[in-house]
């Protein structure tokens, strides 16, 4: 196909303009409501998965901290 096969199809289409305002604000508190999402059921499934690993994680840093702070207020004389 070329340039030259091609059909002129006329003028393009007007958009139609967007609907006329009803005089109405947003702050009448008439803006639709935005309705809560429900959640799936698996949907906290990955949180619960790697919780495990977090707390894993905190207690490895947690502890020699911890430790260090008692250990920072004993006398070892």
């Amino acid at each position: 196909m070329s340039a030259a096969d091609t059909k002129a199809v006329g003028p393009p289409v007007p958009v139609p303009p967007d609907p006329q305002p009803t005089g109405k604000s947003s702050a009448d508190g008439d803006a639709p409501r935005v309705q809560k999402r429900k959640r799936k059921k698996g949907e906290l499934l990955p949180y619960f998965l790697i919780l495990p690993a977090i707390v894993a994680i905190a207690a490895v840093y947690l502890y020699p901290l911890g430790k260090t702070v008692i250990m920072s207020f004993q006398d070892m004389g």
